[in-house]
């Protein structure tokens, strides 16, 4: 795999004038070989789901990852990043994620997760604290044709309650904007997780700022969370998903170095850093 680690680089950026910026890419995964097992975790579960190196569609380069799902009650096929220092996003600091992935021509408009920021439970299950929904997820919305953006988020450090499951916040964003079929969807997200104050949350599909949230956004957990993509849902109909060029950065970072293929000429693309 060619990845590299580039911690404070120093780069040329043109907007309108040549400024000077401080590269912040902290991981970089071109998905042209097999995931380095020490970086991303494949998890499983349900019969025939499958992964693969494919050459079949590609945004750079001449591979994806390529994920199929097969129908079944919450199956799933995903990597979790597990990279040292990247398999825990930290609380209170600044992150952005990018990366795209492709829908088939013909695939099911179903509510796949094609992304998600996981927590963990700090003690056993039914003790204090339990395993809940991802904290943030991206899925269509088969109801409107658009897509749906979930955020969940707790103050409290205890979780458990004898009626299950409970949040200080659950909110799903509805999204007006369609996950593209036959085409790349490029995703960019910045965020600061926090479960007191100060945090955000700021997500681009396809170049469009989508959501420009400020609430809470995490559990009060003592492990941070982890990202993961591939395919997780109930599906009805076999579906397929390609990804590619999936990058991690820290605050010094901007949207056009994260951005697949830093397409900085794109007319729909924001051309200056977002800062929060």
């Amino acid at each position: 795999m060619h990845k590299f680690l580039a911690l404070c680089l120093f780069s040329l950026i043109l907007i309108g004038n040549v400024s000077t910026a401080v590269s912040g890419i902290l991981f970089y995964d071109n998905c042209e070989d097999e995931p380095d097992k020490s970086e991303w975790q494949f998890q499983i579960t349900g019969n025939g789901n499958s992964f693969s190196v494919s050459s079949e569609q590609f945004r750079a380069g001449s591979n994806s990852y390529k994920y199929i799902l097969n129908p079944g009650n919450s199956t799933r096929v995903e990597h979790a990043l597990i990279k040292k220092g990247l398999s825990a996003f930290e609380f209170n600091k600044v992150y952005w994620i990018g990366y795209s992935f492709y829908l088939p021509n013909g695939s099911p408009y179903e509510r796949g997760v094609y992304g998600q920021l996981h927590g963990r439970p700090d003690t056993p299950i039914n003790e204090c604290d339990e395993y809940r929904n991802p904290l943030f997820v991206i899925t269509p919305d088969p109801t409107t044709g658009g897509m749906k953006i979930s955020q969940k988020a707790q103050i409290d450090r205890c979780s458990y309650s004898p009626d299950g499951r409970y949040y200080d916040r659950s909110t799903w964003h509805q999204i007006p904007n369609k996950l593209l079929v036959g085409e790349w969807n490029d995703i960019v997200m910045q965020f600061k997780l926090s479960y007191t104050t100060g945090a955000f949350f700021i997500f681009f599909l396809n170049g469009a700022l989508v959501l420009d949230d400020n609430e809470i956004n995490c559990y009060n957990d003592q492990l941070c969370p982890y990202f993961k993509f591939g395919i997780y849902g109930s599906l009805s109909q076999t579906m397929t998903a390609f990804y590619d060029e999936f990058r991690v950065g820290d605050s010094n970072s901007f949207y056009d170095e994260i951005s697949p293929k830093r397409n900085i000429s794109s007319l729909n693309a924001p051309l200056l850093e977002v800062v929060k």
